[in-house]
């Protein structure tokens, strides 16, 4: 599906608006993080034998070093951030591969 850079750059601004109309606290970060994680570890057994099935056989503990364990390492972390008062809006730099929309 095509869809023209203005169309994508409006999508993204209604986006944005609304994410910034009902933002959640801290505590509904800390939240849905905590449910996040369980989730993922409830399903992690499901994705490591999905990925071994994409894969024709990846070892298992190949996926859980390579995609289990930074995705649950990345939560913490963002926990931890939220806990810390961190969690806070702020502009990132972004990675020069990442496309940019051009403002017309």
């Amino acid at each position: 599906m095509d869809m023209p850079i203005t169309r994508l750059d409006a999508l993204l601004q209604a986006q944005r608006a609304a994410w910034q109309a009902r933002a959640p606290d801290c505590a509904q970060r800390m939240d849905d993080l905590s449910r996040l994680r369980r989730a993922f570890k409830a399903r992690l057994e499901d994705f490591v034998r999905a990925v071994s099935t994409d894969f024709g056989h990846r070892p298992r503990v190949e996926t859980l070093l390579a995609d289990g364990v930074p995705v649950l390492n990345e939560i913490d972390h963002v926990r931890g951030a939220c806990a810390a008062g961190c969690a806070r809006a702020a502009s990132r730099p972004m990675p020069p591969s990442f496309p940019r929309i051009a403002k017309s």
